[in-house]
């Protein structure tokens, strides 16, 4: 009996302490987003001197430096994303925690999107516009499908996120669905 309350403790602990932990390198990750200037790397690179501008100091510069040129503007987006993950291990009902894939992987899809549009909109590649998931593509499909193509291939992958996420529609149950139809269709035959 004694043994069982102190495995649980143990295991409560490490949760407990699991969490602090996610949860302050989260606020740093946000603090070092929020307080990006991307004349940070130029200063890195030019003299350790010059003060940089991130809160989190140089390390801050680089990292949140990283984000921006993947993700551009949408890095942004990552801040609700990174303050919900500690809620989310918290308080998140045991069948909302089974679809953490498919979430993860919707959030992608939405956050690509998103600098899909963000590239073509600001006709930029790299932190002033989309980041290289945004701009990268975005002008990829300009290129070869037209200004409607690159925003239809944007909104098609805010609606393949949004649908990841809520688990509303997926393309595996429809094309299952559609393949039994035609199982259907060939039996009655």
């Amino acid at each position: 009996m004694i043994n069982k309350i102190n495995n649980e403790t143990k295991k409560t602990f490490k949760r407990e302490f699991l969490i602090l932990g996610l949860t302050i390198l989260i606020l740093l990750t946000v603090t070092s987003i929020i307080s990006y200037n991307s004349n940070d790397i130029i200063k890195i690179k030019r003299s350790s001197a010059i003060p940089v501008f991130n809160w989190m100091g140089k390390a801050g510069a680089i990292f949140a430096n990283i984000f921006f040129q993947i993700y551009g503007k949408a890095a942004y987006l990552f801040i609700l994303i990174l303050l919900a993950i500690p809620l989310f291990i918290l308080f998140a009902p045991k069948k909302l925690k089974s679809r953490t894939k498919p979430i993860a992987i919707g959030l992608f899809f939405f956050i690509w999107g998103i600098s899909i549009f963000t590239s073509l909109i600001v006709n930029k590649i790299g932190p002033a516009g989309g980041g290289f998931m945004g701009g990268f593509f975005g002008k990829f499909l300009y290129k070869y499908t037209g200004l409607i193509g690159a925003y239809s291939a944007g909104f098609l992958l805010l609606i393949l996120g949004v649908s990841k996420i809520s688990g509303i529609f997926t393309l595996g149950k429809s094309f299952k669905g559609i393949l039994n139809q035609i199982k259907d269709v060939k039996k009655t035959k």
